[in-house]
């Protein structure tokens, strides 16, 4: 993307600060050559995939850890 700056003009209002014009200094052009679709590449979507897929098996791991800390605990208070 490039950022394109355009030449100020005073307002015919008067307004000595340019108040409505800095808006109008930066400006993004599109792109002139678009390749891609603009979606996420198969690769990228397969790491996250494959990223979230762990992180759901550790979370999984946890709350089965918990639950076992939890049972054992509950069987050592009841003696």
């Amino acid at each position: 993307m490039k950022i394109k700056k355009q030449m100020t003009v005073k307002a015919p209002g008067g307004n000595a600060s340019g108040g409505a014009t800095i808006a109008d200094r930066f400006k993004i052009e599109p792109a002139a050559n678009k390749s891609s679709s603009g979606g996420a590449s198969s690769t990228a979507a397969k790491v996250a995939f494959f990223a979230g897929f762990l992180a759901l098996c550790a979370v999984g791991g946890l709350a089965w850890f918990a639950y076992q800390h939890a049972e054992f605990f509950k069987s050592v208070m009841d003696k």
